[in-house]
């Protein structure tokens, strides 16, 4: 692996600290805060510097370790079951990413086609990129991120007209489980930046600003967020957020630039499309290299052989949408919040040995 720069790792950060907002984070606020929905995400975005901090201090331990070989350092014995089971919370969160994707693509973009279909094509362009390796996959992420805040800007400053502050009141008065749902959404979209110490810090072509770079990539991310979901609401207001499935998608149908080019919404919707393909590719790379095949298999296979297990598994689990939402808004944030043992396990390992340090 050659020397990563800062900024590489930070649109990585970026797609997995966003991408769940199409579709996924837009169910769990809507059911449970209503027009609080901005402030539920602003609060989100305060608490989730703690898995923030606890990922950077991961990333000091054993800087030249990437995150499973850390973890069979720290547990000798029981370091990989320990990466089995990230392995499989990963998994879940991948094929969740996957049939929210394709059922966007589905239902809002190529409604005659069949979803498999759609799985199938974008599945074969993850494993294409990540057999190619991590300098690849960071170079596709880094150019495609430049490529999503232009359409973000493009949106934001065409609907900007469009808003209407009487959609956001009246404030705090029903609906108040703000806290709950903002760490909810914490758990959705910070705990999993742990699969980024699938590249070591020594690998930063600049470790002394990787903190700095990876708060200021948070921050970004943070606020491109709290954007997108203020402008929903403003826009739409709560009762025709809770009509549409992907309310983030209609809201671009109300995009128009220079009074001429109208009907963009299908370019401009390529962000989230985008978003879920890198998450994708990341997923399975890290995947592919800690599993226990990763050091008596080809890497090649192993890929192909985890994305046919995934298409399978997508295609079972999730047979309509009425399930997959039912699953969103019951299972999948017990599954995301899981990621907080890993954190648990490998800080208090840490711990416990630097104390063992000093005493000796």
């Amino acid at each position: 692996m050659r020397k990563v720069n800062n900024y590489e790792i930070i649109s990585l950060l970026m797609f997995i600290n966003i991408t769940m907002y199409l579709g996924i984070n837009i169910n769990i606020i809507k059911t449970t805060t209503g027009v609080n929905a901005w402030l539920t995400v602003l609060i989100s975005n305060i608490i989730g510097f703690i898995p923030l901090i606890l990922f950077l201090y991961i990333a000091n331990y054993k800087p030249e370790l990437k995150l499973n070989e850390k973890i069979n350092f720290l547990y000798k014995k029981t370091g990989f079951i320990i990466n089995i089971f990230i392995n499989i919370v990963l998994f879940i969160i991948g094929a969740t990413i996957l049939y929210n994707i394709c059922n966007f693509i589905t239902s809002q973009l190529l409604y005659r086609t069949p979803q498999i279909i759609i799985i199938i094509i974008l599945m074969i362009l993850v494993i294409y990129n990540t057999i190619k390796g991590i300098n690849v996959i960071i170079k596709v992420s880094t150019i495609l991120i430049a490529f999503n805040i232009l359409l973000f800007l493009t949106s934001v400053f065409s609907l900007i007209p469009h808003l209407n502050l009487d959609n956001f009141l009246p404030i705090l008065k029903d609906n108040l489980n703000i806290l709950p749902s903002a760490i909810k959404l914490v758990s959705i979209n910070v705990l999993p930046l742990l699969i980024l110490l699938i590249i070591p810090k020594d690998k930063s072509s600049n470790k002394q600003k990787y903190t700095k770079n990876i708060i200021f990539g948070y921050i970004i991310s943070g606020t491109i967020a709290f954007t997108i979901v203020s402008f929903t609401y403003g826009i739409l207001g709560k009762y025709l957020v809770n009509t549409f499935g992907y309310p983030e998608y209609i809201v671009l149908k109300k995009i128009s630039i220079l009074n001429f080019a109208e009907r963009i919404e299908n370019i401009i919707s390529n962000q989230w499309i985008v978003g879920g393909y890198i998450y994708l590719v990341i997923i399975m790379y890290y995947i592919s290299n800690t599993s226990i095949l990763s050091k008596k298999i080809n890497n090649k296979y192993i890929i192909i052989l985890l994305s046919i297990i995934l298409i399978i598994a997508t295609d079972l689990f999730f047979d309509n949408n009425t399930h997959f939402y039912n699953y969103i808004n019951k299972t999948f944030i017990y599954v995301a919040s899981s990621l907080i043992i890993f954190y648990i396990l490998i800080i208090g390992k840490i711990f416990i040995n630097k104390n063992k340090l000093v005493y000796v």
